[in-house]
């Protein structure tokens, strides 16, 4: 006895097809929005992290010449 329809793959086939489209398409929405309508915003902070100088001290102590 035969308790799959032939049809019930297939639709859970499209199922899964559907779902896989739809994260595609909210990842491309994001991905859109990250890159075109904010990149201002992350130019700016691109521009402020490339300037800023951060000084690091040195932990070995003094270096005397020879």
């Amino acid at each position: 006895m035969n308790l799959y329809h032939p049809y019930s793959r297939r639709q859970r086939a499209q199922g899964l097809y559907l779902i896989i489209a739809i994260l595609m398409g909210t990842l491309t929405i994001a991905f859109f929005r990250l890159q075109v309508v904010r990149s201002d915003t992350w130019e700016l902070r691109a521009e402020s992290n490339r300037i800023r100088q951060l000084p690091i001290p040195a932990p070995r102590g003094t270096i005397y010449d020879r």
